[in-house]
């Protein structure tokens, strides 16, 4: 099912906000994956991230997210909201991931409103 688009394969850990806020035991046995996540926490960041946009027509998932006609990233979920219109959510590269980022969202143009939660930016 759908429930879960936003945090799926190959989706790392890293990407939806920094796991600063998860302890894990980096004593052995570890766990699968460890040695990625040594790695992007030694070199300080991951190459996209999840942001909240602004539409101005509805979108879907999947749909391409781009800046001057190049793709830099896609929708993973998308909704109409009453109060504030269409939304969505994607995951762009990490250059475009600032709020007030102008980017082409399907067919539509839009505007990232909320970063992730990486307080790099």
């Amino acid at each position: 099912d759908g429930r879960y688009r936003d945090l799926r394969v190959p989706t790392h850990r890293e990407e939806p906000g920094p796991s600063r806020w998860i302890i894990i035991d980096p004593r052995p046995p570890g766990y699968i994956g460890q040695e990625i996540v040594a790695r992007i926490d030694s070199r300080g960041a991951v190459n996209r991230l999840l942001v909240q946009l602004r539409t101005e027509q509805p979108v879907s998932p999947g749909a391409a997210i781009s800046a001057e006609g190049a793709r830099v990233g896609e929708v993973t979920s998308a909704v109409v909201s009453p109060a504030s219109g269409p939304l969505a959510l994607g995951y762009v590269r990490r250059e475009h991931a600032r709020p007030g980022t102008r980017l082409r969202v399907g067919d539509s143009e839009g505007v990232v409103v909320a970063p992730s939660l990486d307080p790099g930016l």
